[in-house]
């Protein structure tokens, strides 16, 4: 039996000020699982020797988009991506309400964590944003995942949506409507609020969102980073805009950019690994790793587990 999420969240913080890393106050949840396999891909591979040494449910497109990235980088950038040395790296995508389905990945998180070698000197888990909108529980997830990045170091990337909230909590008229027409009347109804009424203006509805939404939320969202490197590997929520250095990009597109990052077949000087455009798996290219299953919609989140040359994928 899968632990509940009470528990789960109960549990995952019983080791705070203990001065242990996440997983090791996680791998303390005491809870039974059943016996149902992973959906998970997961493969090591040596492109020195075109060897596979696991291969679970890989899409020939998928490994061959990885073999094909050391004819696309340049030639003296031609190795296998990595995490930097000694880190592995769960990267969740776009969560949007889906309380229930955090908690079911966490603990599939929690079933993989012992079954890859060697036990790495550092785990981050983050998360790449769009935690909010769409599903049923966005005050759930936001509450969970303040409390792991707060007590158990984990990440949390802003998003388009986490930012359209914040503007609307500022009064931008524009964004609240976007917002509205994005999911946030779902976010609204988590956190028992109204939609705006009519007689209102942007000021008198970003009023009530600030009466009705913990200031410590706000203040977590606004504290957000917008990307993360780790090694290969470049961590958004949105993309990279092509043909612009990495150190350069605007904070806007890390996450908002859409088509013109997804149809690129440029090298951007790392990996990248994002969420907010919707793929059907998991999608492994030469130059990104595609993240966000829509979960709200499909019952499917996803997550993608990195180290060493290893890439595995786990989904709900």
């Amino acid at each position: 039996m899968v632990v509940d999420d009470q528990d789960f969240e109960r549990n995952v913080l019983l080791a705070e000020g203990r001065g242990d890393s996440f997983f090791e106050k996680v791998l303390r949840v005491e809870a039974r699982h059943d016996d149902a396999e992973f959906d998970c891909i997961a493969f090591c591979a040596s492109f020195v020797g075109g060897e596979v040494a696991a291969h679970f449910k890989l899409t020939t497109s998928g490994f061959f988009a990885i073999k094909a990235a050391m004819q696309f980088r340049p030639r003296f950038n031609a190795q296998v991506p990595r995490p930097a040395k000694g880190e592995r790296v769960y990267a969740i995508g776009d969560i949007h309400g889906r309380h229930d389905l955090l908690v079911q990945l966490l603990n599939k998180v929690i079933r993989h964590y012992p079954t890859l070698k060697p036990t790495p000197s550092k785990i981050t888990l983050l998360f790449l944003g769009d935690i909010i909108d769409r599903g049923p529980h966005s005050q759930r997830c936001l509450e969970l995942i303040k409390r792991l990045v707060e007590k158990a170091q984990a990440r949390l990337l802003l998003g388009n949506h986490e930012d359209m909230m914040l503007a609307s909590v500022d009064g931008d008229g524009i964004a609240q409507k976007a917002w509205m027409r994005n999911g946030g009347l779902a976010t609204l109804n988590s956190y028992g609020i109204d939609p705006p009424h009519e007689s209102e203006d942007s000021f008198d509805f970003a009023a009530r969102l600030k009466e009705s939404i913990p200031e410590d939320h706000v203040r977590f969202l606004r504290s957000l980073d917008v990307s993360y490197s780790s090694g290969s590997y470049f961590f958004v929520h949105a993309g990279v805009r092509p043909g612009v250095r990495i150190a350069k990009q605007e904070d806007e597109d890390l996450y908002s950019i859409r088509d013109e990052f997804t149809t690129s077949e440029k090298w951007h000087g790392q990996v990248v690994v994002d969420g907010h455009s919707i793929v059907d798996e998991v999608d492994v290219r030469h130059n990104r790793i595609a993240c966000d299953t829509a979960a709200y919609e499909t019952g499917r989140l996803s997550c993608v587990c990195l180290q060493d040359a290893n890439v595995s994928v786990l989904s709900t």
